[in-house]
């Protein structure tokens, strides 16, 4: 996939979104795939921005911004798996960490403002996605890399190689934090 800055200034000028234009004042961004196959990279996330020298980048990194079949069928919470819903979320990360609770804790950028979901609770392999249900909050839907040996996610919709998300943590580490 190859997008210009011009292209998604015009996307988010479309759909209503305010473009930040300072020089690596992000626009983070996700793509998703509506075949919905189910854990594959088959996403992507993007950041657009202005560098030191004034200019105009657009970075796209294989992801996915789905959960994983894993967790539709053996959701993390009682309510069901997590699901972002498209939007705009301003200021909604930070440099953190995930896996705060767990074992092997690692840098990340961290949610830190509210996001709109839904949750999926019948444990099948569809993403049943019912904006009436809609809910919003602060949820650690964090963005990070994976490992190895799995791409799934259990909620966490935004989600990285590696090397990919060392380069965009040096970003948001040199751009505005708002």
């Amino acid at each position: 996939m190859d997008l210009s800055y011009a292209q998604i200034k015009r996307l988010y000028k479309k759909k209503k979104y305010k473009f930040c234009t300072r020089t690596y004042n992000l626009n983070i961004f996700g793509i998703r795939d509506l075949c919905s196959e189910k854990d594959t990279f088959n996403d992507f996330v993007g950041v657009a921005y202005e560098d030191d020298l004034c200019q105009k980048k657009v970075d796209l990194y294989p992801s996915t911004t789905d959960p994983g079949l894993h967790y539709l069928r053996n959701p993390l919470n009682k309510d069901g798996t997590i699901i972002m819903l498209e939007g705009q979320y301003k200021a909604c990360y930070k440099l953190g960490i995930h896996g705060r609770t767990g074992l092997y804790p690692y840098k990340a950028l961290e949610q830190c403002g509210s996001m709109d979901y839904v949750r999926d609770n019948n444990k099948d392999d569809k993403y049943d996605i019912d904006i009436s249900k809609k809910i919003t909050g602060v949820f650690k839907t964090n963005l990070h890399r994976c490992s190895k040996w799995k791409i799934e996610s259990g909620g966490c919709c935004r989600k990285l190689c590696c090397g990919d998300m060392r380069r965009l943590q040096c970003y948001r580490g040199r751009s505005y934090l708002r």
